[in-house]
């Protein structure tokens, strides 16, 4: 008796083993694996605070918070329902290296996958410290005022600028500079004007991190008719 039951007791297993390989078999064949790409896919930095409240500031280099690709493998039941906003890709600037490179994690909202790689798992950055400097703001008027006019008197609301930003960058600025147009002009002009950077050589200088505390300044152009003799 003991001997028929562990006779059974085996057939039992194998049907079960031979149940479970079935039932994988017809999954892999139903909702096979598969892997589905993604293009520009953003890094988000996340505590880029900590840089700010140690005087720093940063600078991504050669497009690195962008993935140009992102590969994720998972049954086919989830890729096809996939989407590029469900991919999620972080870099963590308190964990920065000192080398200045933050790892980036991936992971997909919402579902369950095999695996996720992307194009590159840095994000390089360029950290320097933050400077601020006054920058003495220059003007001039574009244009010529009508005949039998004169400009009497240029005026800005303001004669200098705080600049904020890289100090390899705000070193290099060596005045700040807006226009104001008075062509044809027969009457006072005033206009709020752009405020543009320039270095010693007179080029333009342009760069993300760098902050003005104002963008545009006021400007007031008194034009006087001519009297004749």
């Amino acid at each position: 008796m003991k001997k028929k039951l562990t006779h059974n007791l085996g057939l039992k297993l194998l049907s079960l083993a031979l149940a479970f390989v079935l039932w994988f078999l017809v999954i892999q064949i139903e909702n096979p694996k598969d892997t589905t790409t993604f293009t520009n896919i953003p890094v988000k930095l996340i505590n880029t605070e900590l840089l700010d409240e140690q005087n720093k500031v940063y600078e991504v280099m050669n497009n690195t918070d962008t993935l140009r690709r992102v590969t994720v493998k998972a049954a086919r039941s989830i890729t096809d329902q996939l989407r590029a906003e469900d991919i999620v890709a972080e870099a963590d600037v308190s964990r920065i290296t000192d080398i200045n490179t933050v790892a980036i994690n991936f992971y997909v909202q919402n579902a369950a996958v095999d695996s996720i790689e992307g194009s590159h798992d840095l994000v390089r950055l360029n950290v320097e410290e933050k400077l601020s400097r006054w920058i003495a703001l220059t003007y001039n008027t574009v244009g010529e005022v009508a005949e039998n006019y004169i400009i009497a008197g240029v005026t800005p609301d303001q004669n200098r600028i705080l600049v904020t930003g890289p100090e390899s960058v705000v070193e290099k600025i060596s005045y700040a500079k807006t226009e104001i147009g008075v062509a044809g002009a027969t009457t006072d002009q005033s206009a709020s004007v752009a405020v543009e950077l320039y270095d010693a050589e007179n080029n333009v200088i342009e760069h993300p991190q760098l902050i003005k505390n104002v963008n545009y300044v006021h400007m007031k152009v008194e034009v006087l008719a001519t009297k004749e003799v």
